[in-house]
């Protein structure tokens, strides 16, 4: 069997930083095969949770990269359960060489792994991806992914994959998804090369089918330099793609959305193999897909009328199943086709004839996209003019393949949007309407501060990490537990700015409890669970004999802040837990605290503010109180003193853009 480096047998939340794996074989004979192998124990228990970035995997021995090798991989022999799959695991800046395949993550069927992540890694920098075996075992992948639900693959790069032996006939692939659903963005793929000489293979940019219910999207991708050494007899088969959209199965119903790509195919010379820069691949004729924003490029020549060089390809028997539009597809060369459909199996040469034959593209161009260089498909800025703002708003990504955002009403075609100057960087604050120290039940509304946030800014509202809400520049609950912590996040829609979300500040929220002077327990028959207690000042249990009893397994706290009465009948039997405690200053059951003692509301004239007035509360106060401002002077630059009994200041603070300002006391004397 295959060995491994580092193995995680149904191990969770274990982070690997900057832990560097080299396969120290030679041979078929003593080669270490796996780098990190996330292996599910049993058939329920997978490896989760964990993190693994900042290091480098090479699993090239000696002169081979050898078969069967993995960088990354998760292995399981049978599963049960969604639990035995391993989820919600981080790869992020990893550099991988020298292994057939760089990455590979599985599920099952109908038991998805969910929510793994590859992000900022590199393939093939130094030892190409892919390995020099001969027929179908010599293949090479960079990123696999099958039976994922959530899958996010962004801002990798595929610097080479190569299957080297001149006999092989497995696939080279840039980025390969079976039956998974997710986001894949912002990859570039640079060097994808098959060395096979007489078998027709697959080479492909990406290559990606949704699962069955829920949708793959595939966007801002840039895919170059892909390339093959067949020679054997002229092909019609379709074998170098940039992109092919697939489904293996009638069960399979839901779509890929492909927008925002950039692929172009190029080679020296004319070519015995059949290319196109993206297809439509059904295996039942019923695959749903939609095609927009893409830059769509083809300059293969053919080396006779028996293979051909398309920009588009649909293999679906039903034109519906196919949405296409906002495209550039441009082909060169002899042999060159805009599109093939496989509805009435008709060749067009140009884009008019593609839009009469297939009834697709009819807001689509047909131009040669010019380049920043030969190896970078970021656009010239200057020099396209019939791709710029071409394209069509998408909702949901509102940024490109640099993460700047894109114009909100006619985007550019491509994976890139031309914009020049540094993009604008979002901020955003949050402030609050009182002070974020409130009573229980008491609503308390938030508002975000933003600079460079565009017309339409998206907004994300978070409670201790977790969204909560989204859409609306407020958020206004009355639902706060004590400790809370409240935060926004913000996508900006400006025109050229960072498309990164940005996060606020964090504010804190104290919410005081109110609870009872007074708490008595008459009656109260505990049989099980835990219970606790509390009161400011006094608590009685039983009284008059009616009663407090605490039966065996069952477990209760009392808390009070001055006092706990035991009166006759109460009774705690063998086997039942009690605890009670004076605590004057909490913290109470949940670990709720009390507000400070409040029961007026001072107004405070100030000089030079004429009728305008201040408040501030409570008074008297225990060190904690708080002062409002008057509208008039919230925006103002409000600098705010306090003086002790002798006129001395005590301390000092400048103020603005708030309704309200919390000062505390507890450090100086009474």
């Amino acid at each position: 069997g295959e060995n491994s480096s580092i193995t995680l047998l149904g191990a969770d939340y274990l982070t690997f930083y900057g832990i560097f794996v080299t396969n120290g074989g030679t041979s078929s004979a003593d080669h270490c095969e796996i780098g990190y192998n996330l292996v599910t124990s049993g058939t329920a228990d997978g490896a989760s949770f964990n993190v693994i970035r900042n290091c480098s995997v090479n699993m090239k021995g000696g002169t081979e990269r050898p078969a069967l090798s993995r960088g990354i991989m998760t292995t399981f022999t049978s599963i049960n359960s969604a639990s035995g799959t391993s989820s919600n695991n981080t790869f992020h800046n990893i550099s991988f060489n020298g292994s057939e395949i760089g990455i590979y993550l599985a599920g099952a069927y109908f038991m998805e792994a969910e929510n793994n992540e590859v992000s900022n890694c590199t393939f093939g920098s130094t030892d190409a991806i892919g390995n020099n075996a001969a027929g179908t075992s010599g293949l090479g992948y960079a990123i696999t992914g099958s039976d994922q639900k959530g899958f996010r693959v962004f801002n990798n790069t595929i610097d080479s994959v190569i299957v080297a032996n001149s006999t092989a006939s497995g696939g080279a692939i840039g980025i390969y998804l079976f039956r998974t659903t997710g986001d894949v963005f912002s990859n570039r793929i640079n060097h994808v090369h098959h060395s096979g000489t007489s078998a027709v293979s697959v080479i492909s940019g990406i290559y990606a089918g949704a699962n069955f219910t829920v949708s793959l999207q595939v966007y801002n991708n840039m895919i170059r330099g892909l390339s093959s050494n067949y020679s054997g007899p002229a092909s019609n088969i379709v074998s170098l793609t940039g992109m092919v959209s697939v489904n293996s199965t009638t069960v399979i119903t839901a779509p890929v959305y492909w927008y925002f790509n950039t692929v172009e195919l190029s080679a020296s010379g004319p070519k015995n193999y059949s290319s196109a820069a993206m297809i439509i691949s059904t295996s039942n004729s019923n695959h749903t897909a939609t095609v927009k924003n893409n830059i769509l490029v083809n300059h293969i020549t053919a080396a006779s009328t028996l293979n051909f060089s398309f920009a588009f390809c649909d293999f679906n028997s039903t034109a519906l199943k196919v949405t296409s539009d906002y495209n550039d597809l441009f082909v060169s060369g002899t042999g060159s086709y805009i599109g093939w459909s496989s509805v009435n199996n008709t060749f067009s040469s140009t884009l008019a004839a593609w839009k009469s034959n297939s009834g697709k593209d009819q807001h689509s161009v047909s131009v040669a996209p010019v380049f920043v260089s030969t190896t970078d498909l970021h656009l010239d800025t200057i020099s396209n003019p019939l791709l710029s703002n071409a394209g069509t708003p998408v909702t949901g990504i509102p940024g490109d393949f640099d993460f700047t955002v894109r114009d909100l009403a006619t985007p550019e075609i491509g994976a890139d949007e031309i914009c020049t100057g540094i993009p604008l960087i979002p901020e955003i604050s949050i402030t609050t309407d009182i002070s974020p120290q409130i009573n229980e039940g008491e609503t308390i509304e938030f508002s975000a501060i933003a600079t460079n946030a565009g017309p339409a800014p998206i907004y994300e509202w978070m409670v201790n990490g977790i969204p909560i809400g989204s859409g609306s520049a407020t958020f206004t609950s009355s639902s706060f537990q004590n400790g809370d912590q409240v935060s926004c996040r913000l996508v900006s829609s400006l025109a050229c700015a960072s498309s990164w979300a940005v996060i606020s500040d964090t504010v804190t929220v104290t919410v005081y409890s109110i609870l009872p002077e007074v708490t008595n327990l008459d009656y109260y028959y505990i049989e099980y669970g835990e219970h606790c207690f509390n009161a400011v000042d006094t608590i009685v249990a039983s009284g008059n004999f009616s009663g407090f009893v605490v039966y065996n397994g069952a477990s209760v706290t009392m808390i009070a802040g001055e006092r706990i009465l035991m009166l006759p009948g109460t009774v705690v039997y063998e086997g039942a837990y009690l605890s009670a405690r004076i605590a004057p200053a909490g913290p109470f059951c949940n670990n709720a605290i009390i507000a400070p003692p409040a029961n007026k509301e001072t107004e405070v004239a100030t000089s030079g503010v004429g009728e305008t007035s201040f408040h501030l509360w409570p008074n008297p106060t225990d060190g904690l109180f708080t002062l409002s401002i008057p509208e008039d002077f919230v925006q103002n630059r409000n600098i705010i003193s306090l003086f002790n009994i002798h006129g001395q200041e005590i301390t000092r603070e400048t103020v603005s853009g708030v309704k309200s300002k919390v000062f505390s006391l507890a450090d100086h004397p009474a």
